[in-house]
């Protein structure tokens, strides 16, 4: 998934090697940050969800097993920590 956060930096995330991993670019995708894993875990999600708020931060929702876990991220995708899990 890719989109554009509120000032205009593509963000994109996705699923390599069975791990989520983030990644940005400032230049409108003709280079791209190194990208960061999300979660230690193994997920199930073929296609991660993502969403900015409008306070700037980000909130992705990964399938792993049985739950679907919602990441947080306050540092523009640099960590991430787990805020909610629906079972």
């Amino acid at each position: 998934m890719i989109r554009t956060d509120h000032q205009g930096v593509l963000i994109a995330v996705g699923i390599v090697d069975g791990y989520c991993r983030y990644t940005w670019s400032f230049d409108g995708g003709v280079t791209w940050a190194d990208s960061l894993q999300v979660s230690l875990d193994l997920v199930d999600d073929e296609q991660p969800g993502l969403v900015e708020l409008p306070d700037g931060a980000l909130r992705i929702a990964l399938t792993q097993g049985d739950a679907v876990r919602i990441y947080s991220s306050e540092n523009a995708g640099e960590s991430w920590t787990v805020v909610g899990v629906l079972t």
